[in-house]
């Protein structure tokens, strides 16, 4: 083992990206590889990124120890550069609008769990919905921030994503905006199918479903509203009002209790359901084998397969070996679970309905 003498902090940082010495993170590299420049060309530094350094020497106080330096020691070092406070529009997110390039744009502090976060939400929007990729936000690297064209989806995400993380500051139009839709007591943040005097339109939409919808005639008929359910368009109370039928078009993933299978089963042939697609729980193909949790699902899938056959609605198995690809899943077809408690439905492109079917039957203890 050798030593080395570091006489300050910025000793440290550049020790610990020299030579592979320590085996940093992608994101910690690159903040001190920053620290480093800063250092160098500006010779100050704020105090949020000396606390930083300090969390980071504590992160790495096993290789550093390798290398004989001892965390204590290495918090006790000064700083050569100047600390200076941390200005609020460096601890804050802030969003804004650009006129000029009809953007909505945020900037906030570096901090991992915010980016790996929001990285995986935006992977959930563009797989759970049906938007194309340039309505959400993005990472521009020359100007260091996101940005998304302005929409009431890319505001509802800010909204509801940056306070999680950070004090978010609106300025300007946006913080008009954010004023006016706080102060009205139902926001309409998520598009929804409202009606009017007759006339029905989508509040809150955006750009992609403007053009989804542009030549439909809005109305509450069971297809219509099954399908603005399958592109995430919520529909509003007064319209189902309370109605079970209604209800059930008007949710992408509705649950459906086994005693009321016969007239769900009369509802799919409203959207002019061909296929069910079973997904789980049930195996239609090996009825004489399958138990679930002390449930015969024998007499379930009997049961299941007689309704469906009455209305001439096919069963296919979802397994590979009956469905090569999620691509063979179309919007003439719904997915069809099986349960015996609620769960979490997987979202599954193609199919026009995502149905869970509950069992709340008493089980019967052999």
């Amino acid at each position: 083992m050798y030593q080395i003498e570091l006489q300050n902090k910025e000793h440290v940082i550049y020790w610990m990206l020299q030579h592979g010495n320590v085996r940093l993170s992608h994101y910690d590299h690159s903040f001190l590889s920053s620290m480093m420049q800063l250092v160098h060309e500006k010779k100050n530094i704020t105090e949020n990124q000396s606390n930083l350094l300090t969390r980071l020497i504590t992160k790495y106080q096993h290789q550093l120890s390798n290398f004989g330096f001892q965390q204590k020691y290495l918090h006790s070092l000064e700083w050569k550069s100047k600390i200076i406070p941390s200005l609020p529009e460096f601890t804050r997110a802030r969003v804004s609008y650009s006129k000029e390039e009809n953007l909505l744009i945020f900037k906030v502090p570096f901090k991992k769990e915010f980016i790996n976060d929001f990285r995986r939400i935006m992977l959930g929007v563009l797989e759970n919905y049906h938007y194309p990729d340039d309505t959400i936000w993005s990472w521009n690297k020359e100007k260091k921030r996101y940005q998304a064209p302005a929409s009431t989806h890319a505001l509802k995400i800010a909204y509801k994503v940056l306070p999680k993380y950070f004090e978010t500051i609106y300025q300007g139009e946006v913080n008009e905006v954010i004023e006016q839709l706080e102060a009205i007591e139902k926001q309409t943040w998520d598009p929804t199918l409202v009606e009017n005097d007759g006339v029905y339109s989508i509040a809150g939409s955006n750009d992609s479903l403007d053009s989804i919808f542009k030549d439909v005639n809005l109305n509450a008929e069971p297809k219509t509203l099954a399908n603005l359910a399958y592109h995430g368009v919520a529909i509003d109370s007064n319209i189902t009002n309370e109605v079970s039928r209604l209800e059930f078009f008007a949710q992408y993933a509705p649950e459906v209790d086994i005693d009321h299978l016969e007239e769900f089963v009369s509802w799919l042939k409203e959207i002019d359901c061909k296929t069910v697609v079973v997904t789980r729980g049930l195996n239609l193909d090996n009825t004489d084998r399958v138990r679930h949790r002390q449930i015969d699902i024998t007499t379930i899938a009997k049961e299941i397969r007689r309704v469906f056959d009455e209305n001439d609605i096919e069963i296919i198995n979802g397994g590979k070996s009956n469905l090569n690809d999620a691509k063979d899943i179309t919007k003439e077809m719904v997915l069809l679970r099986y349960s015996s408690t609620k769960e979490q439905p997987q979202i599954v492109g193609g199919a026009i309905k995502n149905i869970q079917i509950i069992n709340r039957r008493p089980i019967d203890i052999v």
